[in-house]
């Protein structure tokens, strides 16, 4: 009848499996979360990205409507002053 034991090298070989696997998991483990980290990063750098812009749109709305509020007195003053004249 044969030795239903392990050898020891059978045994080491077992651990070392079982190692790698666990080495194997926390690796993909860490994948998950740097992944998970940079996704949120792009979703932020999006996000800030689609502020500024607006920001940008609003403040160039804001100056246009300004240059044309002042265009508009401008050209009333000169009314005035041609009024004047006559």
């Amino acid at each position: 009848m044969e030795d239903q034991r392990e050898s020891p090298e059978d045994r080491k070989r077992k651990r070392q499996a079982e190692r790698s696997k666990e080495e194997e998991m926390r690796k993909q483990k860490e994948r998950r979360r740097q992944d998970e980290r940079r996704k949120h990063e792009e979703r932020r750098w999006h996000e800030e990205r689609k502020r500024y812009e607006e920001r940008k749109r609003q403040e160039e709305r804001r100056w246009q409507e300004e240059q044309e509020a002042q265009r508009r007195v401008d050209e009333h003053k000169k009314e005035e002053e041609k009024n004047k004249k006559h």
